[in-house]
């Protein structure tokens, strides 16, 4: 009794507080639908995920911003859920910092439906765009390092890059090629001076022959 006194006494006089972890629950395919309830949350250090699975056939798979449907190599994975009682199977994954962490249903499809789940993510990773990049969306990216590209399809290669010349970087959807010939109008035009040259030479050693 002196001894829970004494300790009671402390932690007043210090002002000491004890901080328990929070367990935030995640449910998976909720109401049968292809996502995750919710779909961010903000976690400290300690703190506990719960993915409660709520049909069979669904994961929590973690992954990166950058591949938001390829499993993250030494990452986490639930495995898929079976629910074969009242008992709804769960997941827990423990918070270790503040740093965003990402997650996807890896299954077939499901992640490029939209599946897919942050905790933490920030101003620089957001969750808008992780999702987008899964459901077929811009490959995420906190700052664009890409040059600008020129439509070879729409754009006359002698207003393109290279003045005339065709060293441009054409875009063609999903992948990028790199002109390096000289267009057909500049070879014209380059065939027709050596053209004239030689014949003016040999105008004036005919008019030389003749004198």
């Amino acid at each position: 009794m002196h001894f829970t006194s004494s300790l009671v006494a402390l932690v007043a006089a210090t002002g000491a507080s004890f901080v328990s972890a929070a367990n935030m629950t995640v449910m998976v395919a909720a109401n049968g639908q292809l996502q995750f309830t919710p779909n961010t949350v903000t976690a400290a250090a300690g703190d506990f995920v719960v993915f409660q699975f709520e049909a069979s056939g669904h994961s929590a798979t973690q992954t990166s911003f950058q591949a938001p449907c390829t499993a993250l190599s030494g990452g986490v994975n639930s495995g898929f859920s079976s629910v074969t009682s009242a008992t709804l199977p769960t997941f827990s994954y423990a918070v270790k910092d503040t740093n965003p962490v990402w997650f996807m249903c890896s299954q077939v499809g499901h992640c490029a439906a939209g599946m897919v789940f942050a905790i933490n993510p920030n101003s620089t990773e957001t969750f808008a765009a992780f999702q987008a990049a899964a459901t077929g969306g811009s490959t995420p990216s906190a700052a664009s390092t890409t040059a600008s590209a020129v439509d070879c399809g729409s754009t006359p290669a002698s207003s393109a890059a290279g003045g005339g010349y065709g060293y441009a970087v054409c875009s063609t959807g999903t992948t990028s090629t790199s002109a390096s010939t000289p267009t057909s109008g500049a070879r014209d035009s380059k065939v027709a001076s050596v053209g004239l040259s030689i014949l003016a030479l040999g105008l004036g050693l005919t008019a030389a022959t003749l004198h």
